[in-house]
């Protein structure tokens, strides 16, 4: 037995890492094991839950028999069932070893020792219950350490009081493991509900800081020369530029939600974007997997050239409206003022003025702001 103050220290800190990387359990369950004598161990809840509640980790002889055991021999365990109709129950902190659970005359008589654990060289066993079966936050949790009989030092008090003294810090760790996996887990039902959006969708924190992008908003972000991201902060959509968003989502964090219009430039043609920026505040899936995120962005993009030719030939067509005033409707639309319409169109400002009171007449609407909309729809 290798136990001092050096190898528990290193066996307690190995715990705290375990439960944050999973790779560290069979690291763990290795230190413990060379450090009580044994020759391998195994760290398992017993029964397995068909909801995915399982852990399991292992070294030497554990790594080697734990498949066969939960693939044929679980059932048969003498060791678990003498636990069971023992009526101790699953207190976390309760040591065993094999022989005051089974006498050692019986073992030998069974399958399960002379065809599976005394093959492997698991002929005693030294169990601690980490996680009893009245923990909330995990399942029963054991750690299982073997031996061949013939060892040089057989498990006894030595060995009871180091896990004896490992014991807590083992049982946090599970617990943590447990509790973080449930986060993990709601992070990514929480994502998967965001990327199941077909419009570009950010959760931003105040400063921009982009906590998580959906699939679509990566898609754009990859490809879109408008949309400008650095060191994982929103900083551009269109012509709104860092001071601009950073107003935006000050705004709708604290106003109960806003709706603002980015100019962009797609195919060397004005268009416009719509921004929903949205509070986090009580909604409660989103503020449990980002806790510090304030707003949630979502980019309504203009639609497709030919989606929105259609749709302007059928409003022509509907509200009998002429090629140029057709052709004024279809450029403010793309972001441009009267007067640049009238440049563009090469007409007087008056002209463009004399198409827009057409267009106020024939569609009923009264604003420019109502004509966007109607042409947005």
């Amino acid at each position: 037995m290798a136990w001092n103050e050096g190898t528990a220290s290193h066996i307690i800190e190995l715990a705290a890492e375990a439960c944050l990387q999973p790779a560290k359990w069979d690291e763990l369950v290795g230190a413990i094991s060379l450090a009580l004598g044994a020759n391998g161990g195994g760290l398992f809840t017993p029964q397995l839950d068909p909801t995915g509640l399982n852990l399991a980790a292992s070294s030497g002889t554990g790594a080697d028999a734990l498949p066969e055991f939960a693939a044929r021999w679980a059932p048969e365990d003498p060791w678990f069932q003498a636990v069971q109709s023992s009526g101790r129950g699953w207190r976390g902190g309760q040591i065993y070893v094999a022989d005051e659970l089974v006498p050692a005359s019986a073992l030998f008589r069974t399958a399960f020792y002379n065809e599976f654990s005394k093959p492997y060289g698991i002929e005693n066993v030294l169990s601690l219950k980490i996680v009893g079966d009245q923990d909330p936050t995990s399942p029963v949790t054991h750690l299982s350490l073997f031996q061949k009989r013939n060892a040089e030092s057989q498990f006894g008090d030595p060995q009871r009081q180091a896990l004896n003294a490992l014991w807590p810090h083992l049982q946090r760790a599970i617990q943590t493991y447990w509790l973080l996996r449930k986060a993990r887990d709601f992070d990514r039902i929480a994502e998967g509900a965001l990327d199941a959006l077909p419009q570009p969708t950010w959760v931003l924190r105040d400063d921009q800081t982009i906590d998580h992008a959906n699939r679509s908003a990566r898609d754009l972000m990859s490809s879109a020369p408008w949309l400008r991201a650095s060191t994982r902060r929103l900083t551009a959509v269109g012509d709104l530029d860092s001071t601009a968003l950073h107003r935006a989502i000050r705004a709708a964090a604290t106003g109960g939600g806003r709706q603002w219009v980015a100019a962009i430039l797609v195919a060397g043609r004005l268009r416009r974007a719509v921004l929903h920026i949205a509070p986090l505040a009580g909604a409660a899936p989103y503020e449990t997997a980002w806790p510090l995120a304030r707003t949630l962005l979502t980019l309504e993009l203009p639609p497709p050239d030919d989606v929105a030719t259609s749709w302007l030939e059928r409003l022509a067509k509907h509200y009998r409206l002429t090629p140029a005033e057709t052709r004024v409707l279809e450029r403010l639309g793309a972001g441009l003022n009267p007067r640049d319409v009238a440049d563009e169109m090469r007409v007087s400002y008056t002209t463009v003025r004399t198409h827009l009171r057409a267009l106020f007449d024939k569609t009923g609407c009264h604003r420019q702001a109502d004509l966007m909309r109607l042409l947005q729809a």
